[in-house]
C-alpha cells in the first residue's frame, strides 16, 4: 500500500486536531432552538402567559438532542482522545457569551439602528471558530464556512445596503427578531454541510487504508 501524500497528510492532521469540532450535527440544536424561540417570540400578542413555558420546553428538547448527537457520532465514527480545554478556552467562550448578552440587550434598546449587533457577533463568532479550526494546520479547508459567515453579516446589515424594514417582508415583527431567526436557519444550513464534509472526508481517508 503506498504512503499518504502530503495533501492527505495535511487534511488527516486536520481532521484529527479538530476531531470533535468538525462533528457538524452538535450545532444543529443551538440553530433550531434559535429558530424556535423567534418563531414562538414573533407570534406572541400581549402577555406570555402560560406560553413563556414554550422556551423551556425548547431548551429541554435541545439538551436531549445534543445528547443524542453526541451518542451518534461516537456510535458512528468512534472517538479521538484530544487534549482538554485550556482556561484560555473557556474565558474565550465565557467571553464571548457575555458579548452577546451585550449586543442582544443593545439592539432591543436601540431597536432603530439601521444594522443588528447580535447578528455581527454571531457572525465573528462562525469566523472565530473557523480560524480556531485551521490556526493548527495552517490550512484553509471548508470554505464554505466562510459563505455562512457572509450571509449572516450581510443579513445584519440589509438596512445599511438600502433594504429597510426587510424584516417585514419575512413576516418578523422586527429586525432583531428577523436576524436571529435568519441566523438560526443559516446556522442549521451549516452544521448539515459540516456533517457532510465530516462524514466524507472521514470516509474517503477510511478507504484509503485506515490511516485516520
Amino acid at each position: 500500500m503506498s504512503e499518504p501524500s502530503l495533501s492527505q497528510m495535511r487534511r488527516m492532521q486536520f481532521m484529527a486536531v479538530n476531531y470533535s469540532r468538525l462533528q457538524g450535527l452538535r450545532g444543529l440544536p443551538p440553530g433550531l432552538g434559535l429558530f424556535a424561540v423567534t418563531l414562538w417570540a414573533n407570534r406572541l400578542h400581549g402577555p406570555a402567559g402560560w406560553s413563556i413555558l414554550l422556551p423551556l420546553l425548547f431548551a429541554a428538547t435541545m439538551v436531549v438532542l445534543y445528547w443524542l448527537t453526541d451518542r451518534y457520532y461516537k456510535r458512528a465514527f468512534g472517538r479521538v482522545v484530544q487534549a482538554p480545554r485550556g482556561h484560555l478556552d473557556w474565558i474565550i467562550a465565557m467571553g464571548g457569551g457575555v458579548l452577546g448578552l451585550i449586543a442582544f440587550i443593545i439592539d432591543i434598546t436601540f431597536n432603530h439602528l439601521p444594522f443588528s449587533i447580535i447578528g455581527l457577533v454571531l457572525a465573528a463568532a462562525l469566523l472565530f471558530d473557523y480560524l480556531k479550526l485551521v490556526k493548527i494546520t495552517q490550512v484553509w479547508y471548508m470554505p464554505f464556512w466562510s459563505v455562512f459567515t457572509l450571509l449572516i453579516t450581510l443579513l445584519s446589515i440589509l438596512p445599511v445596503l438600502g433594504l429597510d424594514h426587510w424584516w417585514l417582508a419575512i413576516g418578523t415583527k422586527s429586525q432583531l427578531l428577523g436576524v436571529v431567526m435568519g441566523s438560526g436557519l443559516i446556522m442549521i444550513a451549516a452544521s448539515i454541510t459540516s456533517h457532510v464534509y465530516f462524514a466524507h472526508t472521514l470516509s474517503k481517508e477510511a478507504l484509503y487504508g485506515g490511516h485516520i
